[in-house]
């Protein structure tokens, strides 16, 4: 019997999000378990920063949208952003409607896509169905975000019973943690009606998937895959800690690294001449205000704010540490962002710091690979332990011994692209095997 895909995703490339990359790797893979592959996006993309991903053999509709970023582009010169930063975050009313905007069902009048996009994106999801070969079995896989893609899913399940439905959740829709949504108890309702029919659901991490496991019970952990590259560290001749993500707030912090820095350019141990921190992301602003602390620091630091994909990886690959910040709570662990793949993927030691408690979902991780350190902001010897690191790989630098943090084959292999889809297709629920085995 044929196999089809239908994947729905508002975000797929060229869009510049990480969330849409994974969808473009997720398609990419499929492609060897599936004999045809449509992709339904919105038409906004053509007002999006582009980051070029080629696909080959996938036949992409870009559907007519009228939404909050179709308004947005009529008054802007520019694209339009994907990501909003700290500071714009930070305006009570504009909060305010972000987190109205992130709320089901307004999410449906407010959020990316529309009833627009879902009208149009469902007619023609209906119209490829309707076409298919009568043999052929389709399966539809939704991307969070955003909303509106798993509202089509929704629809084309209950109207074709027959076809498979999978949700793919980067993010948690609706947190039971300490930031609850507004309506709650509504919202949760709602979005347990929306995944009943859903065949299975994967998440970004094993944090994720507690979550969403309180909305539906089938859950399987798919984290994003790694794309190995050589490193290019051995010959940057500058020892340079590159972070390449956004701030959150104050829930990644990184003034406990740049006091450690700012002690060790004291100590003369960093210099003008032989050190370079790099930021790049959309939180170039909070960054700057954080840096403000550490005037040592000025001097030896690179904001580059929000630049390509290519860079991006060439910044990571050239960096003798990257740093991973990110946060572990009573409710919420397991906060694996996409940088941590990519990282992994270059092959440098990172240096993680993590705001709170112990994440045994990120100490396996560190722990399993050898990939570099996993501090926490609640030890009494943070600081100590983050000076310890630098000065290591400081010494192998200066001794030109840079050391890749990952080097057994068989462990990467285990964390590609490939390796996380034929998890994913060798589940009980869905249990296929690649095409070219005839299987």
């Amino acid at each position: 019997m044929k196999q089809s895909l239908l994947y729905i995703s508002y975000y797929f490339p060229p869009i510049h999000s990480i969330a849409s990359i994974r969808n473009a790797h997720l398609v990419e893979e499929l492609r060897a378990y599936f004999s045809q592959i449509d992709v339904i996006t919105t038409d906004n993309y053509q007002l999006f920063p582009i980051d070029e991903y080629p696909l080959t053999d996938v036949n992409i509709h870009a559907v007519a949208t009228l939404d909050y970023r179709t308004f947005m582009s009529r008054r802007s010169k520019h694209k339009v952003t994907i990501h909003h930063g700290e500071s714009v975050k930070n305006n009570a009313i504009v909060s305010s409607l972000i987190k109205l905007n992130d709320t089901f069902p307004f999410s449906l009048l407010l959020g990316e896509g529309g009833l627009r996009y879902i009208y149009n994106a469902y007619r023609k999801a209906s119209s490829i169905i309707n076409n298919a070969d009568k043999k052929t079995e389709i399966t539809i896989f939704s991307s969070y975000r955003s909303t509106a893609n798993i509202v089509v899913a929704y629809l084309l399940k209950k109207n074709f019973p027959s076809v498979r439905w999978v949700n793919n959740f980067h993010d948690v829709p609706i947190s039971y943690s300490d930031r609850p949504s507004i309506l709650h108890r509504m919202e949760a309702k709602n979005w347990k009606r929306l995944l009943e029919k859903s065949t299975l659901n994967i998440a970004v991490s094993d944090g994720v998937a507690k979550e969403l496991d309180k909305l539906n019970p089938r859950i399987l952990s798919i984290p994003n895959g790694i794309t190995v590259s050589s490193s290019t560290a051995s010959n940057n001749h500058i020892f340079t800690i590159a972070y390449t993500g956004s701030l959150y707030g104050d829930r990644r912090d990184p003034r406990f690294l740049f006091e450690v820095l700012s002690t060790m350019i004291q100590e003369g141990l960093l210099t003008l001449s032989n050190f370079q921190l790099i930021y790049a992301g959309k939180d170039g602003s909070k960054w700057d205000i954080f840096l403000n602390e550490f005037l040592a620091l000025h001097k030896l630091s690179r904001n580059l704010g929000n630049i390509s994909r290519a860079e991006v990886n060439h910044i990571q690959s050239s960096a003798h540490i990257n740093l991973l910040l990110t946060w572990s709570t009573l409710n919420e662990k397991g906060i694996l962002t996409g940088k941590l793949y990519e990282y992994l993927g270059v092959r440098n030691p990172i240096l993680a710091i993590v705001n709170g408690d112990q994440d045994e979902e990120i100490n396996e991780i560190f722990n399993r690979l050898s990939c570099g350190q996993a501090l926490y902001t609640s030890d009494n010897q943070l600081q100590s332990k983050i000076y310890q690191f630098i000065s290591n790989q400081l010494s192998f630098f200066n001794n030109q011994q840079h050391i890749l943090s990952l080097t057994p084959t068989e462990e990467l292999d285990k964390l590609t692209w490939a390796a996380q889809v034929r998890k994913l297709m060798e589940h009980s629920l869905m249990t296929r095997t690649p095409n070219n085995t005839k299987a």
